[in-house]
């Protein structure tokens, strides 16, 4: 006999483990409830999986329909491989079974940043003590891609990707415990699964054990127990950059680090209802207000452009601001062609900038007028300015804007320009690129400096002398 229960859905079917002994995995057909006349209603369930008997939780890959039961006695409590494609006819497919206990695991395809793993099943596994991550796209041979130990492991408990999969964050359930710090978030960079690393950790203004956490778009939602729901807005996670934006304590007692309040959460809905299951307290329907702290004053470079927050963010019209820049995916080339993307900044003359279209930006979208460059905001140079063209040769219109160059407020030591516009909606965006405004900094600017005087000296040596005369 055990209380604890762990429920996933996929196909409009429920997928039921539990710690019980001899329990398996139930299925349970959701559309019958459709025609539930009133509470309470016995059923039974559709379907019995008996190939082990507890489990402490299951994990269920919606785009590919398997599902991951772990902590069973089976598998050497790894990885429980089971096919739900057809929900009431679970098959066994296979084990991982290299790495001891899984107490929870996140299984994707995956899209991230480390090419070498492109489009391959993934499970990211919280083992006790390691992040463990295992490719299961062949279940009948999944392979370990790393095992990960950190220092300062309490208890490895839980963990959720980003949704670029480049970073992720973990949850340890008895760090809070065993070194008596605040609740805390570790942060690791996993673009290079082969060798994730631990970034460091983010602690709150709470003392609470932090259980399960999850991330839609950039924020995170927590059930950190005595604290209840926590939600955090992501910024330079590389920065560890994390801000709590929104809160509910189911237990507003205290924030003790006790195992009592909420233990789950579930923040996928797209009405933005948040769920959040208490031990004691039952269930709690929330409505969080992601806006309340505007991200022009959360303390977050949330636009990951190197500056944070109102003034220093120029995507910041004021600390009331609801958000910071929203589109830096706009990509910029100084002086297109050239490598080195020289500025003379004592010149009088203009400095091409090309703003490359993708499949992200239509230059067509772009409002012309509003191109400046530089961080004075030179405006456009010439009427009739800027103009379209593919300069770098993939197929796409690019647009070319001509800027004076006394009017960039470009400085020698600069090593960065940027040009700032608006989309046709209003919408800001801001790109940058390197540039060279030292002749001491290579070549490519000396030859900027130099090219007047070789051309005058090249010229002279061409022309007829006194006796050719």
């Amino acid at each position: 006999m055990s209380l604890w229960r762990s429920i996933k859905v996929y196909a409009d079917h429920a997928f039921v483990v539990s710690e019980a002994r001899q329990h398996g995995m139930q299925v349970f057909d959701l559309t019958r409830l459709r025609d539930v006349a009133a509470p309470p209603t016995m059923f039974s369930e559709d379907a019995h999986y008996p190939a082990f008997g507890n489990a402490h939780n299951v994990v269920v890959n919606e785009e590919t329909g398997f599902a991951y039961a772990v902590g069973t006695t089976t598998c050497g409590r790894g990885l429980h491989m089971v096919d739900v494609r057809v929900p009431k006819m679970p098959v066994f497919a296979g084990c991982y079974a290299a790495d001891g206990y899984t107490h929870d695991a996140q299984c994707v395809i995956y899209r991230g940043p480390d090419a070498d793993h492109a489009g391959r099943e993934l499970c990211f596994a919280s083992n006790e003590d390691t992040l463990t991550i295992v490719d299961v796209t062949d279940k009948a041979a999944p392979l370990l891609v790393s095992r990960t130990a950190y220092a300062g492991t309490g208890y490895t408990h839980q963990s959720w990707l980003t949704e670029d999969q480049a970073f992720l964050l973990l949850d340890d359930e008895l760090d809070e415990v065993d070194f008596h710090h605040a609740t805390r978030t570790w942060i690791w960079d996993v673009s290079d699964l082969d060798a994730p690393a631990l970034l460091g950790s983010h602690d709150a203004a709470t003392t609470s054990i932090d259980h399960n956490q999850y991330v839609v778009g950039s924020h995170v939602f927590q059930a950190n127990y005595t604290s209840g729901l926590r939600v955090l807005r992501m910024g330079d996670l590389s920065r560890l950059e994390l801000a709590e934006i929104a809160f509910f304590d189911t237990v507003p007692e205290h924030d003790d680090p006790q195992f009592q309040g909420a233990w789950n959460n579930y923040p996928f809905f797209s009405s933005g209802i948040v769920l959040v299951s208490d031990i004691e307290r039952g269930l709690f329907v929330l409505e969080p207000d992601l806006t309340a702290v505007p991200e022009c004053a959360d303390g977050l470079d949330n636009d990951i452009d190197g500056r944070i927050d109102h003034p220093q963010d120029r995507g910041c019209e004021s600390a009331e601001g609801a958000t910071e820049l929203p589109r830096n995916d706009v990509v910029v080339d100084v002086r297109p062609g050239n490598p080195w993307n020289p500025i003379n900044v004592f010149s009088r003359g203009v400095v091409p900038v090309a703003l490359l279209g993708s499949d992200r930006v239509d230059v067509d979208d772009i409002d012309a007028a509003s191109l400046a460059f530089g961080p004075d905001g030179a405006p456009l140079a010439h009427r009739g300015c800027p103009h379209r063209d593919d300069v770098n040769r993939d197929g796409r219109p690019d647009l070319v804007s001509h800027h004076r160059v006394p009017q960039t407020g470009l400085a020698l030591g600069d090593a960065e320009a940027c040009l700032a516009g608006l989309f046709a909606d209003g919408t800001p965006f801001e790109g940058c690129d390197g540039v060279r405004t030292v002749p001491a900094c290579g070549l490519g600017f000396e030859l900027v400096l130099l090219w007047p005087l070789l051309r005058a000296l090249r010229r002279r040596r061409q022309a007829p002398s006194p006796i050719d005369r």
